[in-house]
Formats: C-alpha cells, structure tokens, sequence
C-alpha cells in the first residue's frame, strides 16, 4: 500500500494537517452533455480551510520564556509592559548621565548659540559660571 497522494487508491493523507474526505459531486456541464462518465468510485477532496491558516497545533502546556509560551496573553501584560519601560528608560537616563559627566569640550559654544547640551553638560556650566562670575566682578571694579 501506497503513502501519499500519488494516483493510487491509498486513503492515507498526505502529511498529518491533511485529512481525506470524500465528497459528492454534482454533474457539472460536460457530464450532462456526454463528456467523460462517471468513475464507479466517489471523487476524493482534501479538506483544507480557505482561510485562517487551520487549527492551532497542539503545543506543550509547561514552556516557560519571557514572552510567555505560545498563544499567551498574560493578565499583567500591562504592568510587565511598564515595568521594562522604566527599565529602559533607567538605564538609558544613566548612560545619558555618565556621557553627559564625561564630555570634553576643546572649544566652548558661544554665548548666544542654541547648544542643548550646555544645559547638562558639567564642563560647560562651569565655564559659564566662570564667566558670569568674571563678568559680575568686572561691574563690580567700575
């Protein structure tokens, strides 16, 4: 006996998902017309869903990872969402902190320039403190 699909007279489907049923067809034109007869045996169909890609498979109930297994939907998916956004911005908020800390500037910006970073910058707010400070001693003398 034969496996598969070939053109043999096996029932047996073709790989696990697939499952022969045998259908009932009606006469379509050329049958009324006098075309080809009709086999003695009912034609064979494998029946397959048109859409939604099948059934789910089955699947071990005990596996364990982050995401949470196949199909899951934990009920604090909410707060765990949470919890690694703080993580994240934590650890991004630290780095920010530690360049910011590091920084070496050869030139300052100046004055009058949009800069960003002069207001985190350790570097340069002590340049400009040195320089607010120069300049109020200078009003100062006069």
């Amino acid at each position: 006996m034969k496996e598969g699909g070939g053109s043999g007279s096996s029932n047996w489907p073709v790989n696990f998902r697939q499952a022969r049923v045998p259908v009932r067809t009606l006469p379509c034109d050329s049958d009324l017309i006098g075309g080809a007869p009709e086999s003695p045996t009912p034609r064979i169909r494998t029946s397959t869903n048109t859409m939604g890609g099948g059934a789910k498979i089955p699947y071990p109930k005990h596996v364990w990872s982050p995401a949470g297994g196949w199909y899951a939907q934990p009920n604090n998916w909410k707060a765990n969402t949470a919890v690694v956004g703080l993580t994240i911005v934590s650890i991004a908020g630290m780095a920010w902190m530690l360049s910011a800390n590091r920084e070496y500037r050869d030139k300052m910006p100046e004055k009058h320039r949009f800069f960003p970073s002069r207001h985190w910058t350790k570097q340069i707010k002590e340049h400009e403190r040195k320089q607010n400070q120069s300049i109020v001693e200078r009003v100062l003398d006069n």
